[in-house]
C-alpha cells in the first residue's frame, strides 16, 4: 500500500487519513516491530499524507451510522465515512467490508510484510 500512496501523491493528488486509522497503523506496526512505529508513520508523513481529525461531528455521526447498519469493524467504519466526508475515494488493502457503501474503493495490491487490514 505504501507504493500506491507514494504513486498518488507524486501525482499531486492530497492523500488523507483519519486519525483513528493512523492510530492503528501504528499499533500494527508497533506489534511487528516495536520501536519502529514512530519511524514509519514519519514516513507516511512524509509522503504529505493529511490526517483527518474527528473534531466535526459529522465523521464520527456517519461512521456510527454505517456501524449500525453493517457488520465493519470501527475503524473501517470511521475510513469509509472519512472518506465520504471528503468525496475522496477510499485506497484499501481489501475490499471485503467496503462494498456497497456508497464510495469509490482502491484497492492496493497485498504485498507481504505490508500493513493490511
Amino acid at each position: 500500500m505504501g507504493a500506491m500512496i507514494e504513486d498518488i501523491s507524486r501525482d499531486g493528488e492530497q492523500v488523507y487519513i483519519s486519525i483513528i486509522n493512523l492510530a492503528e497503523v501504528w499499533y500494527i506496526l508497533e506489534r511487528r516491530a516495536p520501536g519502529l512505529a514512530d519511524d514509519k508513520v514519519g514516513n507516511l508523513r512524509s509522503f504529505g499524507i493529511e490526517v483527518v481529525p474527528l473534531e466535526d461531528d459529522s465523521i464520527w455521526r456517519m461512521a456510527a451510522k454505517i456501524k449500525s447498519n453493517r457488520a465493519i469493524p470501527l475503524a473501517d467504519a470511521i475510513a469509509v465515512a472519512t472518506a465520504k466526508y471528503l468525496d475522496e475515494p477510499l485506497l484499501v488493502g481489501d475490499d471485503h467490508h467496503f462494498r456497497n457503501l456508497g464510495i469509490d474503493i482502491m484497492v492496493s495490491p497485498a504485498k507481504s510484510g505490508e500493513v493490511g487490514h
